[in-house]
């Protein structure tokens, strides 16, 4: 199986989890499996994967039947995994099988594993048991399965990924390892040379050379060769002259030019440059996330030749691409499959990217689905509003705290249930059983990492519509600037309470800022009056501030559950924290989020180097002022 860790790395949450397989035949005709089949992480793999492959390799036997008039008759047991444990112990338990490593966020690398990758191990399998000759080479078998891959690759039109893409790939191997084997080791076709490692590179493009030779009579020659192969008295030295038009030797000689130039010849960028900064690449390291592998990997990118491009996330995914002509391209492509909203472009070549842009608008995307009359007004009436509270918050924002979006994001509205659960799954990269049990219980999600999601249902009522259009909108939105604030996150885990009572805090002061039109009839529920009434009722019996105080999101589940009002709680506490602060409350918080995005922040120091005063010391001084509130 082709490994291509060369040019490029990553860092991201996997999308997929758990333990699953795919299992298919490469005969078009036996049925698919799914195993285990319950397992909730197969839904994305049966969605998008699966017929994909399945796609991919009905187009390969198409082919060969058209091409030698033979359906190929070997079944070839395709395995897809979603860990590492579980590719490790198939590819030791299924020697016979293709097995591939679907643990990634790269799109291009999902295309390529359960595609390229595929359709290769069945077109290999194919040519070893039809062209059995000994005299047949295997770089020959092994060329044609990559560009048999390859054509088939391009024939299903990815955005993904393309011929193009994978031969930078094979180009790029050859020009910068130090293979011990070479060109004419492939050509002389030793025992062993299949096992050692370049094999597949060279194959690809020795047989790549032979097809740029030839031009469009390479479609018809490469199966008279074949076919000659099953004659008997089968020559190869005959065949391979009478099918190419070349003797071996003047094909040997092709390939030595060939790749002397390839290892000598100096690539230029594509297309057009980003603008860049007068900052050199080389001293630009300060400019990263203090994450240990996002850093190393720019290390290694720095030794790399150009044209080379570094790309990264704001919550620290990177891509690079070196050595190759299309290095923005793939590198904001790749980066952005793992993170559709923030990512950009850090470096090319020897200077880094200029950032000219300080504010972010935000996008927002009306989803499909929805009826077309609910459909037209999510359109014309809630995304104006929507819209409306997002420009109050940004006044909030400013004038509070001297902040604005610093990053993209993407705010989606969904009028279905469905359509929300779509976007939780696809866009919040929640699993499919989570995903459909948040769209049950919840009017909007965001991500903290530029993605966010409103749902708008025709059979909710105006008024609760008017609440998630204005503070369901602006208390999402605030999460995403703590997001942005909180950068990579290296340090510390926030406390929850005070990340939701800020959202709630800052989500009120722009709903009350803002101009409501055919929604002034609702009454604007004042926040600070409602959690301050709801602890006089309720709170004081059953909820105390150390319910709140260390929990995991699981544990704020079940708050809300049992009633026991943790966003109540969260607002009161933080609300104390403001009038103990006064005017330097806003910035504190400030201070607290961006401290949780530093390596070797602890918590608990932070909390005090931010607002003045212990978690502990916090926590009395609050428990004593809500005693004063009975």
């Amino acid at each position: 199986m082709r490994v291509r860790f060369l040019q490029r790395a990553w860092l991201g949450r996997a999308v997929l989890h758990g333990l699953f397989a795919l299992l298919l035949s490469a005969c078009v005709s036996e049925p698919i499996s799914v195993q285990p089949a319950d397992d909730p992480s197969s839904a994305l793999i049966r969605e998008k994967w699966l017929p994909r492959t399945q796609d991919a390799l009905q187009r390969f036997d198409q082919r060969m039947r058209e091409a030698l008039s033979v359906t190929p008759p070997h079944r070839l047991r395709v395995v897809l995994v979603a860990s590492e444990k579980q590719y490790s112990e198939l590819r030791k338990d299924l020697p016979q099988a293709y097995v591939a490593d679907m643990d990634t966020d790269v799109e291009s690398d999902l295309y390529e594993r359960s595609v390229v990758n595929a359709v290769h191990a069945a077109a290999w399998q194919f040519f070893s048991s039809y062209a059995v000759d000994p005299e047949v080479p295997a770089w020959l078998k092994d060329g044609l399965a990559w560009q048999q891959a390859y054509a088939v690759m391009d024939a299903l039109q990815s955005d993904a990924l393309s011929s193009h893409d994978l031969l930078g790939i094979d180009r790029y191997a050859i020009r910068n390892n130090r293979y011990t084997l070479t060109y004419a080791d492939v050509l002389a076709d030793g025992r062993f040379v299949r096992q050692e490692k370049g094999f597949e590179y060279f194959s690809t493009l020795l047989v790549r050379l032979l097809q740029e030779q030839l031009g469009s009579r390479f479609d018809q020659a490469w199966p008279v060769y074949m076919r000659a192969s099953k004659q008997p008295g089968f020559k190869h030295e005959q065949a391979f002259e009478q099918a190419f038009g070349l003797r071996s030797a003047q094909f040997a000689a092709l390939a030595r030019d060939h790749f002397a130039t390839l290892r000598t010849m100096k690539f230029e960028h594509a297309a057009p440059l980003p603008p860049l900064s007068t900052t050199r690449s080389a001293d630009a390291v300060e400019f990263l996330p203090e994450r240990t592998s996002t850093r190393e990997a720019y290390a290694r990118y720095l030794k790399l030749p150009t044209p080379r491009a570094f790309a990264l996330s704001r919550r620290g995914a990177w891509v690079y691409f070196a050595d190759n002509p299309d290095a923005v391209r793939r590198a904001m492509q790749d980066c952005i499959s793992i993170d559709k909203v923030s990512c950009r472009l850090f470096s090319v070549d020897d200077y880094m990217v200029a950032d000219e842009q300080r504010s972010y608008e935000p996008e927002f995307v009306l989803e499909t689905g929805a009826e077309e009359a609910w459909q037209a007004q999510l359109a014309t009436r809630w995304m104006p509003a929507i819209k409306s509270s997002v420009g109050s918050l940004r006044e909030v924002l400013r004038a509070r705290m001297g902040v604005d979006f610093q990053a993209p994001m993407r705010i989606h509205v969904a009028g279905t249930r469905d359509a929300y659960a779509r976007v939780l799954r696809e866009n919040i990269r929640q699993e499919a059983a989570q995903a459909n049990s948040t769209a049950e219980h919840s009017a909007g999600l965001s991500n903290q990492n530029g993605q966010m999601v409103l749902s708008m249902l025709q059979t909710d009522h105006e008024e609760y519509l008017w609440e998630r259009a204005v503070t369901v909108t602006t208390h999402e939105l605030v999460h995403e600037i703590q997001g942005q604030q909180k950068g990579v996150a290296e340090g510390f885990r926030t406390r929850r309470w005070l990340d939701e009572g800020t959202a709630d805090q800052i989500s009120n002061l722009a709903t009350r800022a803002m101009p409501l039109g055919d929604a002034a009839r609702y009454e604007i529920e004042d926040w600070r009056e409602s959690c301050i009434v709801w602890y006089r009722l309720h709170g004081v019996r059953t909820t105390r501030p150390e319910d709140v105080w260390n929990v995991s999101y699981e544990q704020w589940l079940k708050l809300i559950a049992d009633n026991k009002g943790p966003y109540e709680m969260s607002g009161l506490l933080v609300m104390h924290l403001e009038s103990l602060l006064g005017d330097k409350y806003y910035p504190s918080l400030l201070k607290y989020w961006r401290l949780s995005g530093k390596k070797g922040q602890v918590e608990t120091n932070a909390f005090k180097e931010s607002f003045g005063l212990s978690p502990d010391e916090f926590l009395a001084s609050s428990k004593r002022w809500l005693a004063s509130l009975n």
